[in-house]
């Protein structure tokens, strides 16, 4: 459920975007907050029912089928991925309703949210920019989720789940996206994003802001969003989930550097003590995310 303060930041970010974008008079007009999140797949819809679903007992599978039915290419896909080796049985699944019931609402859950990226991806006209973009996601959820599980093994108390700590790192950059295809479209240079400073200066917000608006407005959940959403704050204010995620950024962007673990663990020394991961703990991190498949 939506506070009046989740209002207020949602209608305060795109009025923000609207106005830079409508900066342009040649340019038709872009009017409100559907018509700017109208490139988004709806499939980006799903996920929060799906979610809540994960959660209750007495869910009906029928409504997740109607639901995935909404979009033909998801649920070709899930019916594929059911028939994959992924799940070794005999008979072959021929509907969706069979799909899901073999491989689970959580990996259903968990399908939706890359196929939802792998389709907004596809709207971009370079695939250079968009294989990044999409490479940044799915890096940094995959360490983010990594990151979680390793806690939990490791006995330290968790805010969140390894789930939530995967979408939050998928989903952390489609500000960025947003604003890319937007701003492309219209033939506006997006080289200042993903700089603080720059973003502010140019669109009077910040991509992670928009990013968390976007899935408030949408009523993903608070372990999703909020991580995302004040993920620029101080490290000293961060909450467990937004560290987690911070990190997974972090990892990410240092396997491209092919960083050392002791430079990696000082710049980031005041995240890993909210975590309580020291030195070694990280060296253990980084080792045993190099042997997941």
């Amino acid at each position: 459920m939506r506070t009046a303060k989740d209002k207020q930041l949602i209608e305060f970010t795109f009025k923000q975007v609207e106005h830079r974008l409508n900066l342009d008079s040649r340019q038709t007009p872009v009017l409100g907050i559907e018509q700017i999140l109208s490139v988004f797949p709806i499939s980006f819809q799903f996920l929060p029912l799906l979610r809540d679903w994960i959660h209750t007992e007495d869910f009906e599978i029928e409504n997740t089928v109607q639901l995935l039915k909404r979009d033909p290419l998801l649920a070709a896909n899930i019916i594929k991925t059911s028939n994959s080796g992924h799940y070794p049985v005999a008979d072959k699944c021929e509907n969706l309703h069979n799909a899901i019931v073999r491989i689970g609402l959580l990996d259903c859950y968990i399908l939706t949210a890359n196929h939802s990226m792998r389709r907004l991806a596809s709207a971009f006209k370079s695939n250079e920019v968009s294989e990044r973009l999409i490479q940044q996601s799915t890096q940094t959820a995959s360490w983010s989720e990594h990151i979680t599980n390793f806690m939990a093994d490791c006995g330290l108390k968790t805010h969140t789940n390894s789930h939530s700590a995967y979408l939050s790192g998928l989903l952390h950059n489609i500000g960025q996206m947003l604003i890319t295809l937007l701003f492309d479209n219209r033939g506006l240079e997006v080289d200042w994003l993903g700089n603080f400073e720059s973003e502010l200066q140019r669109l009077g917000t910040t991509s992670a802001a928009i990013s968390g608006s976007i899935l408030i407005h949408w009523n993903f959940h608070k372990n999703i969003c909020h991580p995302i959403l004040f993920q620029n704050q101080q490290a000293e204010s961060l909450s467990q989930s937004c560290c987690i995620l911070n990190l997974g950024v972090q990892l990410m962007q240092s396997q491209k550097k092919e960083e050392s673990i002791k430079l990696l663990y000082f710049r980031n020394k005041t995240v890993l003590n909210k975590l309580h991961i020291d030195c070694k703990m990280l060296h253990k991190i980084v080792d045993t995310y190099k042997m997941v498949p």
